[in-house]
C-alpha cells in the first residue's frame, strides 16, 4: 500500500511529451526520478531491503535495451520485478557526449519501469496529459495540478481551492474576450453579445427610413 500510494506533489516531475508543430504547446507529463525511488524505496523498506541490477541486451537489429531488476526483500525472501527500455539512437561526431547520455538514459527509464512494476509512481500513467503553453526554450509555463484522487489526503484542500481559483480566472479571462470581441463588432461592452442594442426613440412614419443592413 505504500508502494502504490499519491506521493507529495514536491516529489513529482514534469516533462513534455508531444508537441505542436510551432513547438508552441505541448503536453505535460509527470513522473518520478530514480533518485525519488530509490528514496522511497530506503524509507518505506529500509536499506537494506531492496537491491537492483541491471542487464544488458544487442538485439539482433542492431540496437540495444537495457533490463532492470529490482528486488525486495519481503518476509525474509527476495522476490524479484523487471522490466526493459531501449537505447536510443545517437550519433558519434566527437562533440557530444551523445552516446553516453543515451546509455544513462535507458538504464535510467528501465529502472524507473522495474519500479513501477512494484506500483511506484503507477497511478501517474492514468493522468491525461493536458496542453500547456511552452517557453522560448520548449520548456513547461506552468505545472498542472493533478487530480484529487492522484494526490495525498493532506494536500487535496489545496489543490481544490487551486483548482477552483484557475477556473474562476478562466471564466474571468473568457468573459473579457468576448466583451473585447463584442466591443470590436461595434455592441457595447457591457451587455452581452446575444442581448439586442436598445433601439432608439421612433420617429414619425414620414420620416423613417429603412435601417441600414
Amino acid at each position: 500500500q505504500k508502494l502504490r500510494a499519491p506521493l507529495p506533489s514536491k516529489l513529482i516531475s514534469w516533462r513534455v511529451g508531444r508537441k505542436s508543430n510551432n513547438d508552441t504547446i505541448g503536453q505535460a507529463l509527470p513522473f518520478i526520478t530514480p533518485r525519488v525511488i530509490q528514496n522511497l524505496l530506503d524509507d518505506i523498506l529500509g536499506p537494506d531491503s531492496w537491491r537492483n541490477s541491471f542487464l544488458a541486451n544487442t538485439l539482433g537489429t542492431g540496437s540495444a535495451s537495457v533490463v532492470a531488476i529490482i528486488e525486495l526483500k519481503l518476509n525474509g525472501e527476495w522476490i524479484a520485478k523487471s522490466d526493459a527500455a531501449q537505447v536510443d539512437s545517437f550519433k558519434e561526431d566527437g562533440t557530444t557526449n551523445s552516446k553516453e547520455m543515451a546509455i544513462k538514459g535507458a538504464y535510467s527509464d528501465a529502472f524507473k519501469r522495474a519500479a513501477v512494476m512494484w506500483g511506484l509512481g503507477r497511478y501517474l500513467y492514468e493522468f491525461e496529459a493536458p496542453w500547456v503553453t511552452l517557453d522560448a526554450n520548449k520548456r513547461l509555463t506552468e505545472i498542472p495540478i493533478l487530480p484529487l484522487h492522484m494526490l495525498p489526503e493532506d494536500e487535496r484542500a489545496d489543490a481544490e481551492a487551486a483548482m477552483a481559483a484557475k477556473a474562476e480566472a478562466a471564466e474571468v479571462a473568457d468573459n473579457a474576450a468576448a466583451a473585447d470581441k463584442a466591443t470590436a463588432a461595434g455592441t457595447p461592452a457591457d451587455k452581452p453579445a446575444d442581448v439586442p442594442v436598445e433601439q432608439p426613440a421612433v420617429v414619425p412614419a414620414e420620416t423613417q427610413v429603412p435601417a441600414q443592413a
